[in-house]
Parts: structure tokens; C-alpha cells; sequence
């Protein structure tokens, strides 16, 4: 049997690879018949991430924002520190670094950004970092490290948010965003292999980020794209790390799921059920919020309570593990725990807490009568 060989836009495939990869047409090419450009995920070779807002809403369209419709939100709560990498090689036509990490309005939404020109008229843009490692007028190679995942801006939980745009752009912010047609990843849910996806394919759920879909990225400096079954050492690596990443994901599924039925559980049931997940992880955010809500308040343990939505708060502080609308609503807690014991004052901070740290119009109206009162 003759081996099949292919070289398509310089990535050269053959064998099985050229069964299994798909090739999908260049629609929506800039004047001159020049394409976009072939895209690599974002993150070193072998990371593995989860899609937490993909293609969900109505159109094909990931997100409501015009300028952000096709954009891709990718979360890592498994890892400390995830690597943010060019996607193809280009020239930094845009960077923002060190914005207030406490302002949601940062770079316009974005927080700390990149926004690197590629050749064809096209420019990617990767938003939310925490650090970032390039300046404007830099040239940089496909694969080259530009930043840190983070949640700077109007982030929520700590993501990377990547889109492609025409045109080049040396100001904040996000302009009107292409549908991606290029973008080599393995979907972990399908066959294990790298192949070049479209973007309206990657799947998230914005209103459950653990239920989306994992990929992973065999992106690495100065070599072709990968299409295919992954070599065996790159294979073992995306495995320990889907294993690792499913691991937090499944946690947090069941402790939504906790949270959605504590209302028809006994106190006691409710208990064994988070105490399995605190013997697992002792420093879980929501496992700490569900236990000192839901058991030690129930039981009148004002004290342990309060100790624990502490403890709540400072690993929510941890940005792998934060969940925005834990702060507001366990500092309303802590204000009605502190009132109770007749601690005025720091129930009036606790409720001032509340409120400067809510995303949601409940919340926030709750810490205002409280402070009124």
C-alpha cells in the first residue's frame, strides 16, 4: 500500500494523518486571496484546557457582544500557573500590562491584553492576562510565550479570552471578530488526535464553565503544526493532564449539584456529602461556602462558621480556584453571623464587603437593606 503524503500550507501530513485530519475551505479571504492564517491553541504543547464559553448561543455565536461573538473562552482550574503562547507568528501590534487587578473596567473589559498582527491582515487578541510578557514592535514566533492566564478586567473566573479579528489594531479593547476556520487542537472527546477545527466547533457552557468540552494543544516554538495521533510521550502528557483537569471539573459538578439540592437534603446527608469532598480537596472554596452555610449555620455554630467562610475567602483569593459570586455572598453571611453576636461593627463592614464586591443585583440590593438597617 502506497503512503499517502500531503503538504497543505506548509504542514506536511501523511498516512493515517491524512485520513483522519480535515481540511476546511479559507472563506472570507482579505482582498488578495490571502486566507487567514493557520491558528495553534494558545498554550504550550500538551496543556490541556476546558472551553468555558463556546458555541452555545443562538446563531453559531459564542458570545452576545458583536465584538466578541466568535471569541473562545478557555479555562485551566487545574494548574497554578497556565502559559498563554503566540497562536501564529506575528508582530505585537498591541500590548497592556499591570492594569489594576481590582477594576473591572481595565482595558475596556479586557484587562491586561495582547494583540498580535499576522500576516494576511489579521490580528489574534488574547485578554484577561495576569502577566504579560511582550511590548508593542516586538516580532514574535508562533509558539512564543506572550503571557499568564489571569482574570484581570471583567474576567469572572480566571480564563483566556482568544478571538481573531481583521485588520491590525494598536488600541484597547476588541473590534468587530472573524469566525476562526483554522485551529489545530484534539477535542478530548473525540478521536485522540490533533486536527484543524473550526471555532464555531469548540464547545463551552458560560453558564457551567466545567461542563464544557476539553482540548489540548500540541503548539510548540519553531515546529510545523502537528495533524494526527500525537507521539507517545505528548500522548502521556495530555493524558495526565485531561486526568488532572477532569478531576476539579467533576468536583465542581458535584458540589453544583450539592448546592441545587441542599434544600431537600437533611443537614446530615448534606454533611457527609461535602465532608467527601473537603477530605479530598480541604481548601475547596464552594466546599468551604456549602459547609459553613448549610451545616454550621443550620446548627447554630456562629464561630465555625465564621471561620470557615474565612478560609472560604482566602482560597477563593487563589485566582485557579476563584468564583466571582463567592466573595459578595459570603460576606453577607459573615455580616448577619457578626450581627448576631452583636458585633455591630463588623457586621457593618462585612455588609460594606458585600456590597462592593457584587456582581449580582440581589445581592446587592440584600447588602443595602442591611446596611440600612
Amino acid at each position: 500500500m502506497t503512503t499517502r503524503r500531503l503538504t497543505i500550507a506548509g504542514v506536511v501530513v501523511g498516512g493515517a494523518a491524512v485520513a483522519a485530519a480535515r481540511f476546511w475551505p479559507r472563506r472570507g479571504a482579505v482582498p488578495g486571496g490571502v486566507g487567514q492564517p493557520l491558528l495553534r491553541m494558545p498554550f504550550a504543547r500538551g496543556t490541556v484546557v476546558v472551553c468555558s464559553q463556546g458555541n452555545q448561543l443562538r446563531g453559531g455565536h459564542t458570545h452576545a457582544l458583536p465584538q466578541n461573538r466568535f471569541a473562545v473562552d478557555f479555562a485551566q482550574p487545574a494548574l497554578d500557573v497556565v502559559e498563554v503562547i503566540a497562536a501564529a507568528a506575528g508582530t505585537v501590534a498591541y500590548a497592556l500590562a499591570d492594569v489594576d487587578p481590582e477594576s473591572v473596567d481595565a482595558g475596556l473589559g479586557y484587562g491586561n491584553q495582547v494583540k498580535i498582527a499576522h500576516a494576511g491582515g489579521y490580528h489574534t487578541f488574547y485578554a484577561h492576562l495576569d502577566g504579560v510578557a511582550v511590548r508593542a514592535g516586538e516580532r514574535v514566533e508562533q509558539g512564543r510565550r506572550i503571557g499568564t492566564m489571569g482574570a484581570t478586567g471583567r474576567a469572572g473566573i480566571r480564563h483566556l479570552h482568544f478571538s481573531l479579528h481583521e485588520a491590525s489594531s494598536s488600541a484597547p479593547g476588541a473590534t468587530t471578530n472573524e469566525a476562526i476556520e483554522e485551529l489545530v487542537a484534539m477535542d478530548l472527546q473525540g478521536p485522540r488526535e490533533f486536527r484543524r477545527a473550526r471555532g464555531d466547533e469548540l464547545l463551552g457552557d458560560p453558564d457551567a464553565f466545567w461542563l464544557g468540552r476539553l482540548y489540548a494543544s500540541e503548539n510548540s516554538p519553531s515546529e510545523a503544526p502537528l495533524l494526527g495521533a500525537p507521539s507517545g510521550a505528548l500522548g502521556a502528557i495530555v493524558d495526565a493532564g485531561e486526568r488532572a483537569l477532569r478531576e476539579v471539573l467533576a468536583r465542581r459538578e458535584r458540589l453544583a449539584a450539592s448546592a441545587r439540592e441542599r434544600s431537600s437534603l437533611t443537614v446530615d446527608s448534606l454533611a457527609g456529602a461535602l465532608s467527601a469532598e473537603l477530605a479530598a480537596d480541604p481548601d475547596h472554596p464552594v466546599a468551604l461556602y456549602l459547609w459553613a452555610t448549610s451545616v454550621d449555620v443550620p446548627r447554630e455554630r456562629w464561630q465555625q462558621a465564621e471561620a470557615t467562610l474565612l478560609r472560604a475567602l482566602a482560597s477563593n483569593a487563589i485566582p485557579r480556584r476563584k468564583e466571582p459570586w463567592l466573595a459578595a455572598r459570603a460576606y453577607l453571611h459573615l455580616g448577619s453571623i457578626a450581627r448576631r453576636r452583636g458585633l455591630a461593627s463588623s457586621a457593618r463592614g462585612y455588609f460594606e464587603a458585600a456590597l462592593r464586591q457584587s456582581i449580582s443585583a440581589d445581592v446587592a440590593a440584600e447588602a443595602r437593606r442591611e446596611l440600612a438597617r
